[in-house]
């Protein structure tokens, strides 16, 4: 039976990380990897079926070593905590096995950015059921094609994972957040701005 290797691990939001790794064989040797395939994954729960990919380069394969990589930009659509992963290694016979699996708990940071348009391929499994897929097509009951023009990404805490959704869900979810329900007070004095005589959101009740 093969040996699951448990290591825990930290990543900060924001940056690059770098995680180098070396197999060995039971007598402490180098596991030679060539003609081997690796991958790895990262959920926030151990039984979520929602995940994010982390890249596994092979850095030295007749040494046993592979590097595990996430870069800046896939760490931001990570979740916030203790996030739970684990490696798979697939032998040259086609065997697949669990070789290293544990936890990585993920940092805010002060310092991240926005994310590039170019790393939304990394979101993993997204919920598109809501949008059109193309000319004449539909996906999901009453849509279809173009209503998913403007549509926006959201993340869903319950099944844990993104989805595009009509911007009015964005502003329901806003009027009822918990943490601070209602809209932020800069947005109501902009729309008092903008619509100046035509309505007055100070007016109190009537």
């Amino acid at each position: 039976m093969s040996v699951v290797i448990s290591a825990n691990y930290e990543l900060e939001k924001g940056a690059d990380f770098i995680q180098n790794i070396t197999f060995r064989n039971p007598d402490r040797s180098p596991l030679d990897l060539t003609g081997y395939s690796a991958s790895a994954k990262i959920r926030k729960y151990p039984t979520s079926p929602y995940y994010n990919t982390v890249t596994v380069i092979f850095t030295n394969r007749s040494q046993g070593q592979i590097q595990l990589f996430v870069s800046r930009d896939q760490s931001l659509l990570l979740a916030s905590g203790r996030n739970y992963y684990d490696v798979m290694l697939t032998d040259p016979d086609g065997i697949t096995t669990k070789k290293i699996e544990g936890s990585i708990l993920v940092n805010d940071s002060s310092t991240i950015g926005f994310v590039r348009s170019s790393a939304i391929s990394d979101l993993g499994t997204i919920d598109t059921s809501n949008i059109a897929i193309g000319s004449g097509a539909t996906t999901g009951i009453g849509t279809t094609a173009g209503s998913g023009d403007g549509y926006v990404l959201m993340f869903d805490g319950n099944a844990q994972t993104f989805r595009f959704v009509n911007p009015d869900e964005v502003l329901s979810k806003a009027a009822v957040e918990p943490q601070q329900p209602g809209f932020p007070s800069d947005f109501i004095d902009e729309l008092d701005r903008e619509l100046d005589d035509k309505i007055d959101l100070d007016a109190g009740t009537w």
